[in-house]
């Protein structure tokens, strides 16, 4: 196979040898690797091309994933870099959109289309157009100027807004710009796992709100140039400017927030306080205060001895909620970010739907599990190996925690009529409870309890059937039937879809300890109904009491020994292969309901 491969290969640079031997040429080579040393290239062309301003040579480059992958095209003759918009260090020239993909079967065609796409651009490029791309690309060319040696920047800063003073913590491994103290101290203990009495040191940094983003040859190269520049951005902000280095901290960070034409960009500048000279044998005077006794310095002399410390023009990745769930397109986000949710049981399904919930968005997540995770359970688990012996609540709650810090995740690793004893405003403050357990004695209880305060927010109560062949999310909403109004006494189900002859539990070697069989993989589909269930709820779509079904193969079923009962064939008519979600109204017919529908 991989002797066809090269094979493909070698005729496909024949083809594009063919195609541009009457105005092109080989590049050998070492050129191509002195030229473009970052680059994995198999082959390159060189190609004259008489532009209305020049004539420029371009390369064409077939790297070693040709000709699955598009071959590059790179500009030989250009103006320094930074000078026209979508011309990288090299040269290259970036027209396709990341990740495009081409016909491999027809190489030359390829390489002919391409370049006639590249030259365009350099003759636009050329008359200066596209200029207005460094803008609304701004943080490309911004990360392009900057230096990648220096520890990433994070935010978690709000996007709308005037300039205003924030806050900055810097770390070994990142800095993290917030709006409020607060806000910045939450995010750093949930990241770094660290008590909650924990302090930080946090310092003050200013983040000055512009209407458009600034070209290559506007970025500030010094202290004294990014003083100039938010001085004619915002006078205001400049004037807290000086405030700020009043101080003179060890390292100051001017953000920025541009609005491009994609959305908010941020972007920001250090200036690091100048440091002494150093002699052989010591060190020289401070270099601010040189000349003056010790607080004698003018203001406007030491702040401006203070701006021509180095600087540093550096990058700055959005972290907030709005940015991280969704990248700012979620018209859901904000509504979810202001939601609390309890989820009762954290094990193979409940573990997944919080999850789910969390990486949705969801602001406040509650966990109430009292079980403790075991070997047994890391197959089908979110967890792992590093969390067994924990209580499930505590490592799940840990690990969202640490993965999306900005949320709020808190472990109850209790039995739920404990929680309902002694900490039942957990649950009633909440906006929506989702159940887990599968246990009819905490269900029932909850449904119980859930009637005897009104239904005053939705329960959704998720399981699945043996093997996880097909599973249920139900939700009780304020109207409508309770739990108990689709099963008997004891907790079966009166709408299943499997039927089995033989026991579906299996008994590990120690007492009382069954289990279902089944794997992570037919769960998920579960767990991803109950979740998006769950959802819609939150965000209103969905407002009445439900039976949301998922029903799984039948051949599956049949293969694990299993039959489908009357009203899963009912639910397969015209759907006989299966894998299908369905949703049907819920009844009102059990005595708890017919009461309270009569009251």
């Amino acid at each position: 196979m991989a002797e066809g491969l090269s094979l493909q290969r070698k005729l496909a640079l024949a083809a594009v040898d063919a195609a541009l031997a009457s105005y092109g040429e080989r590049v050998d080579g070492g050129t191509l690797r002195r030229t473009y040393p970052a680059r994995a290239t198999a082959a390159g062309w060189r190609i004259p091309v008489n532009f209305p301003d020049q004539l420029r040579r371009m390369d064409l480059l077939a790297e070693n994933g040709f000709p699955w992958t598009p071959p590059k095209i790179a500009l030989v003759d250009r103006p320094p870099f930074l000078t026209w918009p979508h011309v990288e260090e090299d040269g290259i020239l970036c027209f396709l959109p990341s990740g495009a993909s081409v016909d491999s079967s027809r190489p030359a065609d390829t390489a002919r289309a391409l370049l006639g796409e590249a030259c365009e651009m350099v003759q636009k490029l050329a008359a200066g157009e596209m200029g207005e791309d460094f803008e609304s690309e701004f943080i490309s060319y911004w990360g392009r100027s900057s230096d990648d040696a220096l520890v990433p920047v994070y935010s978690l800063c709000a996007t709308d807004g005037e300039s205003r003073v924030i806050y900055c913590w810097r770390g070994a491994r990142f800095t993290l710009l917030a709006d409020t103290r607060e806000e910045l101290e939450k995010w750093l203990r949930n990241r770094l796992s660290t008590k909650r009495d924990a302090s930080f040191s946090i310092e003050p940094a200013l983040l000055v709100a512009l209407d458009h983003p600034p070209r290559p040859s506007q970025y500030p190269r010094s202290g004294a140039e990014l003083a100039g520049f938010i001085e004619q951005a915002d006078p205001d902000a400049a004037d807290a400017l000086r405030q700020l280095l009043q101080g003179l901290p060890q390292r100051f960070i001017a953000a920025f927030c541009a609005r491009t034409v994609n959305g908010p960009a941020f972007a920001c500048v250090s200036v690091d306080r100048p440091e002494a000279p150093r002699w052989p044998g010591g060190r020289g005077g401070d270099p601010i205060s040189k000349g003056f006794r010790p607080g004698n310095v003018p203001p406007e002399l030491r702040l401006n001895r203070f701006l021509g410390g180095q600087t540093a023009k550096r990058p700055v990745e959005r972290a907030d909620p709005s940015w991280v769930h969704g990248r700012d397109q979620d018209p859901d986000a904000g509504s979810l970010r202001e939601r609390i949710v309890v989820c009762v049981g954290c094990g193979s399904l409940g573990a997944p739907v919080v999850e789910f919930l969390a990486r949705a968005g969801v602001g406040k997540l509650i966990l109430i599990d009292p079980e403790t995770l075991r070997w047994a359970n890391v197959g089908r688990h979110i967890l792992g190996a590093s969390d067994v012996g924990e209580r499930k609540a505590v490592a799940l709650a840990h690990r969202l925690r640490t993965d999306l810090p900005h949320i709020d995740v808190e472990a109850l690793p209790f039995r739920l009529e404990q929680v309902l004893r002694d900490r039942s405003e957990h649950l009633s403050e909440a906006d929506l409870i989702i159940s887990t357990t599968g246990d009819w004695g905490p269900e029932s209880l909850l449904n119980d309890w859930h009637s005897a305060i009104g239904r005053s927010m939705p329960v959704i109560y998720g399981w699945a059937e043996p093997h996880a062949c097909a599973g249920h999310a139900l939700a009780i909403a304020g109207k409508g039937g309770c739990l108990r109004c689709g099963f008997d006494a004891k907790g079966r189900y009166q709408f299943e879809i499997t039927g089995w002859a033989n026991p579906t539990e299996v008994q590990e070697p120690g007492c009382g300890a069954v289990f279902q069989p089944y794997g992570p993989v037919a769960m998920s589909n579960i767990a991803s109904r109950v979740a998006e269930l769950g959802i819609e709820f939150l965000v209103g779509s969905a407002r009445t009491s439900m039976a949301r079904t998922w029903v799984g193969r039948p051949a599956r079923i049949r293969g694990l020994g299993g039959e489908i009962t009357p009203h899963g064939l009912h639910l397969l008519a015209g759907r006989p292969e299966g894998e299908f979600v369905c949703e049907e109204p819920w009844p009102d017919q059990c005595a708890n309901c017919s009461v309270r529908a009569v009251a």
